[in-house]
């Protein structure tokens, strides 16, 4: 299965707490080799698994 982390399902109103958060998700997600996509307000990335895609995602977040 797969699973979206998406910017728009954290809490809270404060962007900071919701990038934790959505990095928290990405970090759980591939410790436990789930496929995993990223739904930012301004870029989606698509589900996938492996370093290049956990470093894509992370990189989206810290961009942000």
């Amino acid at each position: 299965s797969t699973l979206w982390l998406d910017f728009n399902a954290t809490t809270g109103n404060d962007i900071e707490l919701k990038i934790s958060q959505l990095t928290r998700w990405v970090v759980d997600a591939e410790d436990r080799g789930l496929k995993y996509g990223l739904r930012l307000p301004q870029r989606s990335i698509q589900p996938n698994t492996g370093a290049v895609h956990y470093h894509q995602c992370l990189s989206a977040l810290a961009l942000m």
